[in-house]
């Protein structure tokens, strides 16, 4: 049907003198009356009725039906309707003249416009509705529930059909009519101020990123997800088997959004820069269009599904940054596609399911960081593809399985990163092959065995972490080769053996924490030589002679932990001059003789632990001062109990127990 627009009518004194309208159709199906008030406002009556039902069963009835009923909710802005051949009239004769001009301009343009369909399409439907019973109607997230418009077939089928050969959506994907590619679709065809040509090169990423902004940004809509859509990126399905839905809890509006869905070019947006300008540090022209190269969007409060649209939509995609948003199901396969990535950014989502194998079909890939997530199952071993691959962040998941032998082909990688997950098993002695490697952290986890003595032939590290695990048998002596190292973590393990010598010649080293083990031997002398180390913790093991007094070289320590251990002998009066000290943990050994007076020199000690030792006398003032004018705040020794053999008045007081240490017990 076609339908004419005119303009609203204007007052008149006599507006409230209605007419009677009634038009009855050859079967009887339309008996109203149609008057216009004075404040221009079209009412329908049916026999008292103001809810008009056409009855019927047709498609052509029932879209009237729906027509009718929508039409007075609003202002009259069309008043001529030719239904089965009748006409409902104007009850001002005024208005007559005005339609009979609109049947002439309508039958002009429907002559004209014979080839060229329309159909009628509402949106914007709320998470309350229904579909309408003709199911002529559906819902597109972020479109108005009263908008009612005409949308161009041939245009929609046009760009329908250009995406759907770039293979950028499941076709699925169309059809339901609540999707966020649907809405994107709508809005291309529709309401986009830009409308590109359907054959345009740019209308595919300007559609992903459509896609991206439906996806994320809804406000109180349900966005239901197509089955077939479900299977690629694991949102949970309904419990009917059907497509899965996501609903929010909070309206969702991306912080920062300039220029997005506006009349700019996509290089315009907020976040998207387009080649070549940002490789050159060069502003692209907003009016522009351009191929997509950099997404940058961290902190943006994005929140839902990562659609696969930002993976099958920008080809030339090359640095891509979601960190520290809200987005949830999985990596889909189709990230495989994005040939140019270099750098790939999602820490701190919630992303789960596991690494698709397709993560080797990114060549150019140099930064993969996906910490923070809930990634589980394995890591694939075409990871080992990656030969360009610089820095390798997945820790804080929940990743099972074992440490793949295939990263020794990532013979570029400087940063590895895998702590705080699941794995298990043995390291691949091919990490012999990983040169290039300066941060090795695979801390929190359940691995095992001897650790490869080929880690002490990276050359360049400078931070080596794996405590936290199951590692057994004696430190490589070879960690002595990696005189570049800060870090050396090798806490809570289960080493056994003497403290290495070596490790003295690891004169850079700034931490260094082989607590909670069953290491057992001497002090080394030598240990003197890491002259630069800030934290030296050795506590709960099996260490037993004195403490040497050489320590007084370290003099850049600031915590000395050699709790739980079997040393004797006194505490030394070096320790005094070791002037940046700011935590001393002596507690649970065999010390004995009194407390230096010495460390009442330590002006920015904040903790001094000493109880469960054998220590007698008088705590000296000097070192009282320290708790009652600067800045210590634990200060303990064994002053209670009957048997004390200290006194002390600025202390807090313990009763000495008898203890057996046990290697790797705290």
């Amino acid at each position: 049907k076609e339908y004419g627009n005119i303009q609203e009518g204007e007052n008149e004194d006599d507006q409230d003198d209605d007419e009677d309208c009634n038009e009855h159709d050859e079967e009887r199906h339309l008996q109203r009356k149609v008057c216009l008030d004075k404040n221009g406002n079209l009412h329908y009556q049916d026999d008292g009725n103001d809810n008009v039902n056409f009855v019927g069963n047709s498609p052509k009835r029932r879209l009237n039906n729906r027509y009718y009923n929508r039409v007075t909710r609003g202002r009259i802005f069309a008043t001529h309707a030719d239904l089965d051949g009748k006409s409902i009239r104007p009850c001002k004769m005024t208005f007559a003249i005005i339609v009979g001009l609109a049947i002439v301009i309508g039958v002009g343009f429907g002559i004209a416009n014979m080839t060229h369909k329309t159909i009628p399409v509402v949106h914007g439907k709320s998470k309350n509705s229904e579909y309408d019973d003709d199911g002529l109607a559906g819902v597109s997230p972020g479109f108005d529930d009263d908008d009612v418009s005409n949308i161009d077939v041939e245009r929609l089928e046009s760009i329908k059909n250009h995406l759907l050969s770039l293979d950028i959506s499941p076709p699925n994907s169309f059809e339901d009519t609540r999707s966020a590619q649907y809405a994107a679709l709508i809005w291309l065809t529709r309401d986009d101020p830009r409308q590109l040509d359907p054959e345009s090169r740019y209308l595919g990423q300007r559609y992903g990123l459509a896609v991206l902004w439906f996806s994320t940004t809804e406000t109180g809509y349900e966005w239901h997800v197509p089955e077939e859509y479900v299977n690629k990126v694991g949102v949970p399905k309904n419990q009917d088997g059907g497509g899965g839905s996501r609903k929010l809890n909070e309206p969702s509006t991306w912080t920062n959004h300039d220029g997005w869905l506006s009349e700019l070019g996509i290089c315009g947006w907020e976040g998207v820069k387009c080649y070549p300008h940002d490789d050159f540090g060069l502003d692209h022209d907003g009016n522009m269009d351009g191929d997509v190269s950099r997404l940058e969007m961290r902190k943006n409060n994005m929140k839902g599904l990562l659609p696969m649209e930002v993976y099958t939509s920008l080809p030339y995609l090359s640095y891509l940054d979601f960190s520290d948003n809200g987005f949830a199901g999985t990596i889909a396969p189709e990230i495989g596609r994005l040939v140019d990535l270099e750098h790939f950014n999602l820490t701190s989502n919630s992303i789960g399911g596991s690494l698709p194998p397709d993560i080797g079909d990114m060549p150019k890939l140099k930064v993969f960081h996906m910490s923070k997530n809930l990634l589980g199952e394995s890591i694939p071993k075409t990871i080992g593809e990656l030969t360009k691959l610089r820095d390798l962040d997945l820790s804080v998941n929940m990743i099972k399985g074992t440490v793949p032998y295939e990263l020794g082909k990532c013979t570029q990688l400087s940063s590895l990163r895998l702590g705080w997950n699941q794995l298990f098993g043995n390291l691949p002695h091919e990490f012999e092959q990983l040169n290039a490697l300066i941060t090795i952290d695979l801390s929190h986890n359940t691995l095992g065995g001897p650790i490869p003595v080929e880690i002490g032939g990276i050359t360049y590290l400078q931070s080596l972490r794996l405590g936290n695990n199951r590692f057994s048998n004696t430190i490589p002596t070879e960690f002595g080769n990696l005189i570049h190292l800060d870090d050396l973590m090798l806490n809570d393990n289960k080493f056994t053996g003497p403290l290495p010598i070596e490790l003295g010649n690891l004169v850079g080293l700034n931490h260094l924490d082989l607590s909670n083990n069953q290491l057992d031997s001497y002090f080394p002398p030598q240990w003197t030589g890491m002259v630069s180390l800030q934290t030296l913790d050795i506590s709960h093991n099996s260490i037993k002679g004195e403490i040497p007094r050489s320590i007084v070289e370290m003099n850049n320590l600031r915590e000395l932990n050699l709790s739980g251990n079997d040393f004797i002998g006194i505490v030394p009066t070096e320790l005094g001059r070791l002037f940046k000290l700011e935590y001393i943990y002596l507690q649970d050994n065999e010390f004995n003789g009194g407390v230096p007076k010495e460390l009442g020199e330590l002006t920015k000690l904040k903790k001094l632990v000493l109880h469960n030792n054998h220590l007698s006398g008088y705590v000296p003032d000097k070192v009282c001062k320290l708790a009652n004018d600067l800045y210590l705040t634990q200060f303990s020794v064994d002053c209670a109990g009957e048997t004390a053999l200290i006194f002390c008045n600025c202390c807090v007081c313990h009763s000495h127990e008898s203890l057996v240490h046990i290697g790797g017990e705290p």
